[in-house]
């Protein structure tokens, strides 16, 4: 199944290597994992969750023909046994420290620390099985940053029954496809499961699938029908001022020595932008060449899922030997997300995202900074969080710091770990993890600091106060805070905010606003919150 990408215990794949980001190169990392997180296979062993996944496992496989007895057996082995890989893996933060987890190798190296496994034959065989050869030898440099886990897991495998790590194999290959399967098998994680999960509508999976099939004819539509050259033009304006406002900030920080400035400042002059959606889905004849490569029939979704899987993982996998393609889109513009992407040190902004509740052109220039401002001000920032600022001006894994001005950056950021670790949710009586969320932490507080500054500056050049909207009572200043609240509004069930909290990098979007405001000195001001109340505290965490 590996031509399908479905390596269930040793991940391999082809990107940008983080040391050399003009370079593609063979990176190897820890496996996925069936559950969204971690945390969840630690829970007790007749947890909800873990229930859910043994009854899915038996249902499923007793669907596709398998005796009840046989089924519930296996379902038991299986998840005991994710249980047990699950321990092998190590947490999501301790990943994002990209300078320590980071180890370039050979095949050779990998062999002589690892001699269980035969990694030359694997990785040939990766390729070969596309029809690709390179010449691939014990010489050739990896990248690795999963030694931890791949120590854990050659134990746990010759701990392990042979039956169940093939049953637990092909089940990762089912339960990936069972969108693709017959509805009836879709219906069965309904039944069985006591969370909230649901079923999709057909019509809401085959969209989903198709847009992540073919992002840019899907892109293409949406930008035809949603999104103008001025509302471009627009966003690039407004990600000009962020940048600008970042600059002063950067300008202002008084705990930086001069040769540290400098490399930041590189860093942010040579920060990158994708807004919207990349010019060549308006080429009819270029946005063609970007299909032509797959066969469609119309009565064989599940054989076109297949088809679309395999050749993804032969584009994924050619580009080894070839320099990382800078104009690559990694989402498709109708995706309502953004990103900083690191190795790139550029940020992302899809056209999906700049709608409503984030964009409009309807929506004063306060409102405009207070959410999508605060969107482009919070990607920005991440260039200089606790992971991006180990990444230099060119996007590569480069430590630029003084190893002064480093301790005394992470000395600032423990503020706002302690901070956020203190928030708890009451119903769950679970606290944030001001660890696994701090780089986004840092991505917020930062966020909304450029954002009000970048607003400001629109109004000085301007010379005059945008007009109050005249049903409300707020000021256009006090509306910036409120539009960044609202962008954050969500509602989630009990069992999401559990996972929320348990894996997430992301605060729960209340504790989001909370926290990022209390620290920001713009908002105390603006609503003339009382010092020592709760939302002007006297100690606030800054970073930058």
């Amino acid at each position: 199944m590996g031509d399908l990408g479905f390596n269930a215990f040793i991940s391999i794949f082809v990107s940008a290597d983080e040391m050399q980001s003009d370079q593609n190169i063979i990176k190897f990392t820890q496996t996925e994992l069936v559950l969204d997180s971690r945390e969840l296979y630690l829970e007790e062993r007749n947890s909800t969750v873990l229930k859910y996944l043994e009854n899915l496992y038996r249902e499923v496989h007793e669907a596709l023909g398998a005796h009840a007895t046989t089924a519930a057996q296996d379902a038991k082995d299986v998840v005991d046994f994710q249980i047990q890989l699950a321990k092998a893996t190590e947490p999501k933060e301790k990943m994002m420290d990209r300078i320590n987890q980071l180890h370039r190798m050979t095949l050779a190296n990998m062999t002589a620390r690892f001699p269980q496994f035969d990694w030359l034959r694997y990785v040939q065989r990766q390729f070969s099985q596309m029809g690709l050869s390179y010449n691939i030898n014990l010489e050739e440099v990896v990248v690795n940053d999963a030694l931890v886990y791949y120590t854990n897991l050659f134990k746990l495998v010759n701990q392990t029954s042979v039956r169940t790590l093939l049953n637990y194999g092909m089940w990762r290959f089912v339960h990936k496809f069972l969108d693709f399967l017959d509805p009836r098998l879709d219906k069965v994680r309904v039944i069985v499961s006591d969370t909230d999960s649901q079923s999709s509508e057909r019509w809401k999976t085959c969209v989903k699938i198709t847009e992540l099939s073919f992002p840019y004819a899907v892109g293409r539509l949406y930008v035809d029908k949603k999104f103008s050259p001025n509302d471009k033009r627009r966003t690039e304006h407004m990600f000009e001022k962020l940048t600008v406002a970042f600059k002063e900030m950067l300008l202002e920080v008084t705990w930086m020595t001069q040769r540290t400035m400098e490399k930041a400042l590189k860093k942010l002059n040579n920060l990158g932008n994708k807004i919207g959606y990349p010019d060549l889905i308006l080429n009819d004849t270029a946005l063609n060449a970007k299909s032509e490569m797959y066969i469609v029939e119309e009565n064989n979704f599940f054989g076109n899922n297949l088809e679309i899987t395999k050749k993804f993982r032969l584009s994924m996998l050619q580009k080894l030997r070839k320099p990382v393609d800078v104009t690559e889109w990694p989402l498709s513009p109708s995706t309502v997300n953004a990103f900083h992407s690191y190795q790139t040190n550029e940020i992302v902004f899809p056209a999906g995202v700049l709608s409503p509740p984030f964009y409009s052109r309807k929506l004063s220039d306060a409102l405009m900074f207070g959410s999508i401002g605060f969107i482009i001000g919070h990607e920005i920032t991440h260039g200089f969080d606790i992971s991006g600022s180990t990444f230099d001006e060119k996007g590569n894994l480069n430590l630029w710091w003084t190893e002064e001005d480093f301790k005394i950056f992470q000395n600032r950021t423990q503020c706002l770990v302690n901070q956020f670790s203190q928030f708890v949710d009451k119903e769950l009586n679970m606290h944030v993890n001001g660890w696994l969320t701090l780089h986004e932490n840092i991505a917020d507080n930062g966020g909304v600091k450029e954002a009000f500054r970048a607003y400001r500056s629109v109004i000085k050049e301007r010379g005059r106060e945008e007009d109050k909207y005249p049903s409300l009572p707020y000021t256009q200043d006090q509306l910036f805070f409120i539009g960044l609240a609202q962008v954050l509004c969500g509602k989630f069930s009990p069992s999401s905010r559990k996972l929320y909290l348990l894996s997430d990098s992301y605060s729960p979007d209340n504790f989001r606003v909370i926290g990022t405001l209390q620290n920001s000195e713009d908002f105390e001001r603006v609503f003339k919150c009382p010092v020592g109340s709760p939302m002007n505290p006297r100690h606030k965490c800054q970073v930058w």
